[in-house]
């Protein structure tokens, strides 16, 4: 019985998603400029160079959904600068490259935001 009674509290701990782990499950499905705020409103209080990453991503994101050209470019380059300065800090961690390379591929090639794609 006391075997059983471990089991199940493990099961339900395990179960039981962080913030980080539903914007990475959620983050290809993002199709608004709310829902992206929504996850950087989860994001908030997670100070990990991941969730630094997604943050980021979530702006870049926001700058798909705003109106006028002044306002995307406002967005795309604090994301940017959000993310190439998480990635400067955490060289070595692949999911915060993966993500700018998710965001590299997504950006039209004229803004510039295609080097160190490879």
């Amino acid at each position: 019985m006391k075997y059983l009674g471990i089991i199940v509290f493990s099961l339900i701990f395990s179960s039981v998603e962080t913030p980080l782990e539903q914007v990475r499950n959620q983050f290809p499905y993002i199709t608004s400029f709310d829902e992206a705020n929504k996850f950087i409103e989860k994001l908030k209080n997670d100070s990990s160079p991941e969730a630094k990453g997604y943050n980021a991503a979530m702006i870049l994101m926001k700058s798909r959904y705003v109106k006028g050209p002044f306002s995307k470019l406002k967005f795309f380059k604090k994301g940017k600068k959000i993310l190439d300065q998480d990635i400067s800090e955490n060289p070595n961690s692949i999911e915060i490259r993966y993500i700018r390379f998710l965001m590299q591929k997504q950006i039209p090639k004229f803004l510039g935001y295609n080097k160190n794609i490879e």
